[in-house]
């Protein structure tokens, strides 16, 4: 397996930092976001550590405005 997808469970993020620690352990990157709607969830997710690739999804987001602020969260991380 190249990569772990959709690892952010509705609910803490002591479950996502589980989940991030048992992958990393195994050595791959976290892809996530998709289903996340706000900058504040993914503040959280990023701040975390809890991916390593955030894939916000332009239609669930807001649009493009809030998808070019996540970008930009995600570049203050050096993250893709």
């Amino acid at each position: 397996m190249s990569r772990f997808e959709r690892c952010r469970p509705s609910g803490t993020n002591s479950t996502a930092a589980a989940i991030r620690a048992a992958w990393r352990e195994a050595g791959g990157p976290i892809a996530a976001g998709e289903n996340l709607r706000t900058l504040w969830e993914f503040k959280q997710l990023i701040a975390c550590a809890g991916v390593t690739f955030p894939e916000p999804d332009v239609t669930n987001c807001g649009g493009i405005t809030p998808f070019m602020k996540i970008a930009h969260l995600a570049e203050a991380f050096n993250l893709p």
